[in-house]
């Protein structure tokens, strides 16, 4: 589910893979999306400007709908459905999408749902837009976090959340292979920032993911379940 950018609507979906838009005040569907499958996990997210609406998930194309008319705007083609992740650049005018399945993640016009660039990466895990949509990083299932610029394709850094002393611990402890420590689950983007957040169950770590400088690590002492950067990016939940 997701609240759109008016705060007068929210989009919902279902486990039959349909989506509504529903209009908070009296509670009322505006616009319905036709379901898109049969498996459950399908997901929404609203553009910046709140008249579209992405979907993903669930064995699912990526599809941009009209959020007021349920209609389908374009679907992604020409390759696996199941796209598995999915993030709208905050201009609106691109979204990017990957598979757990597949070896690359993309970039695609938001407006055809074309390709615009392809880049390769394997072992997906998530993927987040920083600096403005200038560039994305993606991390894997090894802890490791690739950035490249989005006009270009070009790699700006790689690095990874586990420490020096941390990997020997999980190597002498638990007969690790150095390739798979790694507590990270997700990345999160500081808006407008170069800075990325990768967050694990046991702390979370903030980098500069243009030098690949550690900006800040947080280790509560409590399991992390959640994980939110304000839209001004001077505070983190």
């Amino acid at each position: 589910a997701c609240v759109l950018p008016d705060g007068r609507r929210v989009a919902t979906c279902s486990t039959a893979g349909a989506c509504t838009v529903w209009r908070v005040a009296s509670g009322e569907a505006e616009a319905h999306l036709p379901a898109q499958g049969t498996e459950s996990g399908l997901r929404v997210s609203a553009f910046p400007s709140g008249d579209r609406l992405l979907t993903w998930g669930g064995g699912n194309a990526a599809t941009v709908w009209s959020a007021s008319l349920g209609r389908s705007v374009c679907a992604s083609r020409g390759e696996s459905p199941d796209h598995s992740l999915a993030v709208i650049f905050p201009d609106g005018g691109r979204v990017v999408t990957g598979s757990r399945r597949a070896d690359a993640v993309t970039i695609r016009d938001a407006a055809t749902c074309s390709p615009v660039l392809e880049l390769e990466f394997q072992g997906l895990r998530d993927v987040a837009v920083l600096k403005g949509g200038a560039l994305l990083a993606a991390l894997d299932f090894s802890g490791s976090v690739s950035v490249w610029e989005t006009a270009s394709g070009k790699l700006v850094n790689s690095f990874r959340d586990v420490t020096p002393l941390e990997m020997a611990m999980g190597v002498l402890a638990f007969g690790l292979a150095p390739s798979h420590i790694s507590w990270a689950q997700s990345l999160h983007a500081f808006h407008g920032r170069a800075y990325v957040a990768i967050v694990g169950p046991i702390h979370a770590v903030i980098w500069d993911a243009e030098t690949g400088e550690t900006v800040g690590r947080i280790s509560p002492q409590v399991r992390i379940n959640g994980f939110a950067v304000s839209p001004g990016s001077d505070a983190i939940a």
